[in-house]
């Protein structure tokens, strides 16, 4: 009961990323993580020398890792900046650590079912917000700069198309488990995937249609089935103003029926033209292209340090977008420019230790985190917690899978790789 309580925990808190805490100006989660922390290490302080011993190559590399971070941030030229955002990530390890501590994670239903749920609630609130966009408690949990691209409670629209579009995939591999019901299948997915649709965001829609090829290749779904979702995708896709303006030209009435089913599509989609800086890249598009040329050209000059953790976003992607948090949209860019090329090693070195490649025959591990990480190569979702706290999750799946495996290799090892005999 422990485990279940705490993990319902961290999931809610990292909901908790608007409202902020007093003279800091961070958001509630990082607080409310640190705390989750402190009480699993109570709880479980007999069991840490042993967990530190099982885990002891993973926390060598997590601790490389993370000095590595530290050494680049003093030699930034933003050190204040750097070491900020390195306080604030250092968050994401210990609800990962979390994470490791409970034990046979994959193999129990309430945590699966429990992600479902908690997908469900967000996409709740994104149903709330399309119809009640003024809501005051929507104003207190969500991020405003989205609508009329539906956001729901997590920093953006991007991340919740992505998420939506992970969820909708996520739910079928849980209904073929038997880990959810017929009726909580029918009632998500459409949800889901409207939802995809509503956020605007055309990595959203990428992943949806990758998760549904992963699908069928992985034998989870019949080409009817594909193409009955894919038909129900392209339906609210296509009849969604917003969504549709992603399509066409803003306010162009593909079929009638979109003007009919929404009159106030026209003044929903246009948004008031402002007079642009030569600098301001015109789309989301020409913006990647421009912040990686950025990215490329800023790794040039400090290839060995990079230039420090959240320094990308809080003062180089400002010139292109004129807000702050933008990143290089690419996870592995974004590592290099701001880590340099030891950093980048790192990463790669930590992710060989996270995730075992026999991992990716798991379907309810391994797709979800093939869409993870694709979802990354056009955007990067570090600052949302809620994304971030959701890979990790299956993060320490596939690494207590592992250790799962490397114990079963090693036992069998000492019987000769057959199980012991009964002796008369």
């Amino acid at each position: 009961m422990f485990h279940q309580l705490l993990f319902a925990f961290i999931l809610v808190a990292s909901l908790l990323s608007r409202p902020k805490l007093l003279y800091l100006n961070w958001g509630t989660h990082y607080l409310l993580i640190a705390i989750a922390g402190c009480i699993a290490l109570f709880y479980h302080r007999k069991q840490l020398k042993r967990v530190v011993f099982q885990y002891r190559y993973l926390i060598g590399w997590i601790s490389l890792f993370y000095c590595w971070i530290l050494l680049s941030a003093f030699a930034s030229d933003f050190p204040q900046v750097a070491l900020k955002y390195s306080l604030k990530y250092s968050t994401y390890p210990i609800a990962f650590g979390i994470f490791l501590l409970i034990p046979k994670l994959a193999n129990q239903k309430f945590y699966h079912r429990t992600l479902f749920h908690f997908l469900a609630f967000i996409s709740g609130w994104g149903i709330i917000e399309y119809f009640s966009p003024n809501l005051d408690l929507l104003n207190i949990l969500r991020y405003p700069n989205a609508y009329p691209r539906i956001s729901a409670i997590v920093q953006g629209a991007n991340q919740l198309g992505v998420l939506m579009a992970i969820g909708a995939v996520f739910a079928i591999i849980l209904y073929r488990k038997n880990l959810i019901s017929q009726a909580e299948l029918y009632l998500t997915v459409p949800i889901f995937i409207g939802l995809n649709t509503l956020s605007a965001s055309r990595n959203g829609w990428l992943i949806f249609i990758l998760g549904l090829g992963l699908l069928w290749l992985y034998k989870l779904i019949r080409l009817k089935g594909f193409l009955i979702l894919i038909s129900l995708w392209s339906f609210f896709l296509v009849f969604f103003p917003v969504s549709a303006a992603r399509v066409v030209t803003p306010n162009h009435p593909v079929f009638p029926l979109l003007y009919t089913i929404a009159p106030s599509a026209q003044i929903q989609v246009s948004a008031p033209k402002k007079e642009r800086k030569p600098d301001i890249a015109a789309t989301s598009d020409e913006a990647r292209v421009v912040l990686w040329k950025d990215a490329l050209q800023v790794f040039s000059q400090k290839p060995l340090t990079g230039i420090g953790v959240g320094v990308f976003a809080e003062h180089i992607g400002w010139k292109h977008t004129e807000r702050s948090g933008f990143h290089a949209h690419n996870i592995f860019l974004s590592i290099l420019v701001e880590l340099g090329i030891p950093g980048f090693i790192l990463s790669i070195g930590l992710l060989f230790n996270f995730i075992p490649f026999w991992v990716f025959q798991q379907e309810l591990i391994g797709i979800p985190l093939i869409l993870i990480f694709a979802s990354q190569q056009f955007d990067f979702f570090i600052n949302d917690s809620t994304f971030v706290i959701f890979c990790t999750y299956f993060l320490a799946n596939a690494v207590q899978q592992g250790e799962l495996n490397r114990e079963h290799l090693l036992s069998l090892s000492k019987w000769g790789d057959r199980p012991p005999q009964k002796t008369i």
